[in-house]
């Protein structure tokens, strides 16, 4: 017993339990299990499986011969139809079920001063620049992307290289290169531009003839409602961000907090025209400009691409471009300040906001209520943005973040130009194809900084204004201001300076400096060409024959008129034959009226003859001297304004060479339209050939067809800035500038012998 003793005393109990202890475990489970076996009854189970057999037979036989009664129907009966359901997963969710009564962030520095009127910041750097262009008026059976033909830059016949496309009356390009194919109203029988697609042709020249057959559809020329107009284009900038920086500063918000709550409303423009004679020509009164006068206008137009980011646009103040035929808005549609894009990522950035416009009317939002100026006649893609980076933009419920909404409107713009089912927005532009395809990377990059930009503190925002109710011969200068909402309005006084910063809805900011005058040019010049003596002893009263040229408004493009057989008291005016251009549509001689709001009030026939250089050779005087020192046929005439203008050949001789030289040269880069007019009538049937059932129309060859379809379609898609359905619903306008000269309302000063109006 001793030696037991001995060995559990000196036994390492912890390294028993290591060597042995999951015997013990293992033994005191089997017992256990021992104990539950012992205290088990065992006995034979009564029934047979032929009973579980027979049940299920029953029953199987009561769901057979079972009735499904109406009284049961209506305890199953839906609520919704399957339609409704469908809409109700589609619309987005509730979010009051989901908002919390308690801010989920306070802002770091609370408010340690009550809230004042924050500085409200002017117009920077307004400027006005000048010009004119041709705009299409959309008629009612016109489609809206029926506009200008595209051509090809480079060199001319004669050598020489081509004109800029900033010119207001030059061709617009095709293509993402200069080397890109000549295509539209001008392209040869047969062409198929890179891209197109045949079906989407044919279905747009479909809707072009109204629904008629191929008959109806081959030989037609698309007729484009277009009329000059001259404009001022004022711009400026106003920065948005420093005016955020102020809000947060006399509100104590945040920066992202106190950029909500800067909102445009309104706009005031205003312009002073210079007084002649006055010491201080801009001593006058300041007159609002009739921003009615631009809504007419937005009415009856489509819109041209937008060149410039719309993170820097508002549309309560930054006018849309109108859809022009000829030559591009580079000059006039952005800021100093602000940086033009690339025609492939303006192409981008509008099919973008094609499907940002898409979803938002598919998601039924509303845009904010309050607002004037254009707000009323263009989508606020500035504000769709930020709701699209500030929520889930596509999909309806459970869509996801921003990014993938982004990630899928890219994938949607470029499956679209894939299928060829896209159509551009910029006139002649070619989305190509491949691998060097640069349209696919500029829908990602433009898509990229689409979603990066806050566009609620972007540094600047583009005022733009086109005034289309100046006159000629008048200098004018502008200025601008905004009209915002009052941050405090309605805001509890406690929390307030003095109660009147929450008095009023409305802040406006500070005038603008004016701009620097903006003269509009005069657009008549009168030159002397001959003078018919008459013979007073028979009764026949001496006669003069002017050459005028001038802008005509009614085409957009400058004319050469030649006036014969203009009697003393006679108005400088009537009606003339001569090559009229009107572009993307015909170069041909037309019988126009012509009106310069000048009288002849007088003329004088030369009484010595031009010295003959050959005769008076022992003179050694240079030949050029020589006919000076005759004597020439003068006039004199009365302007508009009342004053005398002579008339002096030999004076204006070199200024009528450039005139004429200038209209020369805008008609020969137009020259295709000849041989198109040409080839349009020679395949026009006559009575006769229709009704021996001889229609060349209906035998034209279906490249033919092709090319008349494309033509008509590289205007560009309608914008997708303009809400509502555009102009092909409206009625469509009179043309106003069918009946006077584009200078009818001119006048001006004698320059060089010539009469400028």
């Amino acid at each position: 017993m001793k030696n037991l003793a001995a060995k559990l005393k000196g036994l390492n109990y912890k390294q028993l339990v290591v060597d042995h202890g999951e015997k013990g475990v293992f033994g005191f489970f089997a017992l256990i299990v021992l104990v539950f076996l012992a205290g088990t009854s065992w006995s034979r189970y009564e029934k047979e499986p032929e009973q579980f057999l027979e049940k299920v037979a029953k029953g199987e036989a009561a769901i057979k011969a079972s009735a499904w009664t109406d009284e049961r129907k209506k305890d199953f009966r839906a609520v919704r139809d399957i339609a409704e359901e469908v809409k109700m997963l589609h619309s987005p969710l509730e979010a009051s079920r989901f908002e919390y009564s308690t801010p989920w962030f306070w802002p770091m520095y609370p408010q340690t001063k009550p809230g004042a009127d924050p500085k409200l910041l002017a117009v920077l750097e307004l400027v006005s620049d000048v010009g004119k262009f041709i705009m299409i008026e959309q008629p009612i059976e016109q489609p809206q992307n029926l506009v200008a033909g595209v051509f090809d830059k480079g060199e001319s016949e004669d050598g020489k290289k081509g004109p800029n496309a900033d010119d207001d009356n030059a061709p617009r390009r095709t293509g993402n290169d200069d080397t890109a194919p000549r295509v539209g109203v001008g392209a040869a029988v047969g062409a198929n531009p890179a891209g197109a697609d045949p079906q989407a042709a044919m279905q747009m020249q479909a809707r072009m003839s109204g629904g008629m057959g191929a008959s109806g559809m081959a030989g037609n020329q698309p007729t484009v409602n277009a009329r000059g107009v001259r404009f001022a284009a004022v711009r400026g900038v106003f920065p948005l961000k420093d005016q955020v920086e102020e809000f947060a500063k006399a509100i104590q918000l945040e920066t992202s907090q106190a950029a909500e709550l800067v909102e445009f409303l309104d706009f005031e423009l205003q312009r002073q025209v210079a007084l002649s004679g006055n010491p201080d020509p801009w001593s006058g009164k300041w007159e609002p400009v009739d921003l009615q006068a631009a809504l007419d206008v937005i009415d009856r137009v489509d819109f041209d691409t937008e060149l410039v980011d719309t993170a820097f646009t508002d549309a309560v103040f930054t006018m849309p471009l109108p859809r022009r035929v000829a030559g591009l808005w580079n000059k006039y549609a952005s800021h100093p300040k602000i940086k033009d894009l690339s025609k492939e990522m303006a192409e981008a950035q509008a099919q973008l906001m094609q499907k940002m416009v898409e979803d938002a009317e598919a998601r039924k939002l509303e845009a904010p209520k309050g607002k004037k100026g254009f707000s009323g006649k263009v989508n606020d893609m500035r504000g769709m943005r930020t709701q699209m980076n500030s929520a889930p933009s596509m999909g309806g419920p459970g869509a996801s973040s921003s990014s993938s909404s982004m990630a899928a409107m890219m994938r949607q713009v470029n499956d679209d130009v894939t299928s060829g089912s896209a159509m551009p927005f910029s006139q002649g532009m070619n989305f190509g194809s491949g691998p060097n395809n640069s349209f696919a990377s500029a829908v990602t990059s433009m898509g990229n900084q689409m979603q990066k930009t806050d566009t609620r503190l972007s540094k600047y925002l583009l005022f733009r204004y086109f005034d289309f109710t100046v006159t000629p011969g008048n200098s004018y200068r502008y200025r601008v201001r905004l009209v915002l909402r009052n941050p405090n309005y309605k805001r509890p006084v406690e929390e307030l300076v003095d109660a009147s910063v929450a008095e009023g809805e409305l802040r406006m900011t500070p005038w603008s400096e004016p701009t620097t005058p903006s003269v509009i040019p005069e657009e008549q010049k009168v030159f002397l060409a001959k003078i018919d003596k008459g013979r007073p002893e028979s009764g026949v009263a001496p006669v003069a024959n002017m050459d005028i040229v001038q802008w005509f408004a009614d085409a957009g493009t400058n004319i050469a008129v030649k006036l014969e057989k203009l009697q003393l008291g006679q108005f400088v005016g009537g009606r003339a034959k001569t090559e009229v251009l009107r572009p993307e549509m015909s170069l041909k001689e037309e019988e126009i009226p012509v009106f310069t709001g000048s009288i002849l009030a007088d003329i004088a026939t030369a009484p010595l003859a031009e010295l003959d250089a050959a005769e008076h050779a022992d003179l050694k005087v240079d030949a050029k001297k020589l006919k000076q020192l005759g004597t020439v046929d003068k006039a004199l005439l009365v302007d508009r304004f009342g004053h005398l203008l002579a008339l002096d050949p030999k004076v204006s001789e070199d200024d009528q060479k450039r005139s004429l030289r200038s209209v020369e040269d805008e008609h020969k880069v137009w020259n295709h339209l000849k041989s198109r007019n040409d080839a349009a009538g020679a395949v026009r049937p006559s009575d006769l050939d229709r009704l021996a059932g001889r229609n060349s129309s209906a035998s034209s060859s279906s490249a033919d067809m092709m090319s008349q379809m494309m033509g008509g379609m590289m205007g560009g898609a309608p914008s997708p800035l303009k809400k509502g359905k555009g102009p092909a619903g409206r009625k469509p306008p009179k043309n106003s500038g069918g009946n006077s000269s584009g200078g009818s309302n001119s006048g001006g000063n004698n320059s060089g012998g010539a009469a400028s109006f």
